[in-house]
């Protein structure tokens, strides 16, 4: 049985890492290296021989500005998005069914005919079965959206939809709408994406947003950090609220920010110790690659991780001259590989097994990690994690601090041996 998770304001004050930042390792800042297209093809070749599982991910950037002086804009994206499939599905030859199949970004700039176009385009190359059993979501803005978009979207196949309440002007009585037409269509699991720290935000005022969304009660829903939210002095009283109340209404911390209902299917997965995340989010295992076409999309082909670039001109020449876009990435290491395991296990099971861990990479933690040991024994000592000689073990006071934890193990985030000023702890 997952327990709950309970907030600590000292331990928060100590480490303030609650955020989501190791949904994958390597994470993104790691992406330093051009990834040619030959590394690519290989990749791609490469995880077809070995029969490798696929997920595909589909990215939509946001051009609701752009295509106001140049309407083209989406219109040609789509055509180039279309180009790149084409180059690396060819490739693929996967002839498994796709179970994890994602429309990330913002999708519903564009019409339901366009995105039937994208899907269409997967289908001649992809085994695409739309049925409850697999997860197909997609992102939905519920603010450009209505009863007959939404029907569209479940005509296709998506099963899933990820509401993001503020993206634009926060409307409850309109995403309150949409949320009930996905009920009536039967998508089988609703998130709603809130945001917590936005300029001016206060308590009350946050407070009252986040129980009209517990009114709805989605399956799932997420809390994300705003960019700047750092400036706003009621910041750990809003996420102190958040997670109380959540808790209460009977929602549990499952990792990434994610708080989902008791029967949520993750549940059943976190305890037998199957959940995962990936670049994209969570899944109910991890055997599988991740390919993801557009601009900034990401993906992951067994050891090479990599991100098209953000560049919309030299995406849309790229692809106009059959030639895949501008990547930067990384080929994972042995010691990423290490790092990796260590980071997912902790993220996802708030449990790592030190036996296990030496045994599948032939190391002695201990020795391995000498550096960063007097941390974890700092942190066993603040009541953060249980450790022992056999493993190492969120406490329940500790389970939104997990990154602080992963922040240890991650060798991108210094260069510097770590030392005691690491974390402004309380004592």
């Amino acid at each position: 049985m997952v327990k709950a998770a309970c907030w600590d304001s000292r331990l928060y004050h100590s480490y303030q890492t609650f955020g989501g930042l190791y949904n994958s390792y390597p994470t993104k800042k790691q992406f330093t290296q051009a990834i040619s297209a030959f590394e690519r093809f290989s990749a791609v070749r490469t995880s077809s021989k070995l029969e490798r599982e696929l997920a595909i991910y589909v990215h939509f950037p946001d051009f609701t500005q752009q295509t106001i002086s140049d309407p083209s804009i989406p219109v040609n994206y789509l055509t180039a998005l279309q180009q790149e499939i084409e180059l690396l599905a060819r490739l693929s030859h996967n002839n498994m069914p796709i179970q994890h199949l994602h429309f990330t970004g913002r999708p519903t700039q564009f019409s339901a005919e366009q995105l039937q176009q994208v899907l269409r385009k997967l289908q001649q190359y992809f085994v695409i079965e739309c049925h409850n059993l697999f997860n197909y979501s997609i992102n939905i803005n519920p603010y450009e959206v209505n009863w007959a978009t939404m029907g569209a979207v479940r005509d296709m196949g998506f099963n899933r939809i990820n509401l993001n309440a503020h993206t634009g002007y926060y409307n409850f009585q309109k995403l309150q709408t949409i949320y009930e037409a996905a009920r009536t269509l039967h998508y089988g699991s609703i998130s709603i994406a809130m945001i917590y720290g936005l300029p001016k935000q206060n308590l009350q005022e946050f407070d009252h947003k986040l129980n009209q969304i517990i009114s709805l009660m989605p399956e799932r829903i997420t809390l994300s950090k705003h960019q700047q939210a750092a400036c706003i002095k009621v910041l750990p009283q809003l996420l102190e609220l958040a997670i109380t109340k959540l808790n209460q209404t009977g929602y549990h911390y499952v990792g990434l920010d994610c708080f989902v209902l008791p029967d949520d299917e993750l549940i059943s997965a976190q305890e037998a110790g199957l959940v995962s995340c990936n670049l994209q989010g969570f899944a109910t295992n991890d055997d599988f690659d991740i390919l993801g076409f557009g601009m900034e999309a990401t993906s992951q082909i067994g050891m090479l991780y990599y991100q098209n670039g953000k560049d919309y001109e030299d995406y849309l020449t790229s692809l106009n001259n059959k030639q895949l876009p501008a990547a930067q990435g990384t080929l994972c290491s042995t010691d990423d590989l290490i790092c990796r395991h260590i980071i997912h296990v902790l993220t996802n099971q708030n449990l790592l097994s030190i036996s296990e861990l030496e045994s599948k990479f032939d190391i002695n933690f201990f020795t391995y990690f000498s550096n960063i040991l007097p941390h974890l024994i700092a942190m066993h000592q603040d009541g953060l994690i249980c450790l022992d000689e056999s493993q190492i073990k969120m406490t329940r006071d500790g389970y939104f601090l997990v990154d602080a934890v992963c922040q240890l193990f991650d060798r991108s985030h210094s260069s510097a041996i770590p030392n005691h000023a690491l974390y402004t702890r309380i004592k």
